[in-house]
């Protein structure tokens, strides 16, 4: 039998400013305007390779996307009969506030949404 033993927990120098990071990641600063906000002593190098390790800018991107509205629970997003008379419930779908043709790939609000440019004006 083999000796369990308990699994290390690794902490970085960067883990206190770990929240400063993600929210200057999310405002779009690069690596070296970040690198440069930190106190003395933090190098550009480690600072870029633990926004590599952690995935911080990946977890940015996500976060604005899953932030859209989704066409599926939308109340303007409608399926409608083809022209064969049959409805296909994946491909057929009609924004009414719009009065566009939603494709089967798309998930999100599309840029040409109304409700997509009014989320943009709040902001």
């Amino acid at each position: 039998m083999a000796k369990v033993v308990g699994k290390r927990i690794y902490k970085s120098i960067f883990d206190p400013f770990r929240e400063q990071i993600e929210k200057m990641c999310d405002d779009g600063f690069s690596v070296k305007q970040i690198s440069d906000a930190l106190p003395a002593g933090y190098s550009y190098e480690s600072l870029y390779g633990y926004i590599r390790v952690n995935k911080i800018r990946e977890k940015a991107w996500t976060r604005h996307v899953d932030a859209k509205h989704q066409c599926d629970t939308c109340e303007y997003c409608k399926h409608f009969v083809n022209g064969k008379g049959q409805a296909n419930k994946q491909e057929d779908r009609i924004c009414t506030k719009s009065w566009r043709v939603i494709t089967v790939h798309v998930r999100h609000c599309p840029r040409w949404c109304e409700l997509e440019n009014q989320e943009e004006s709040k902001k």
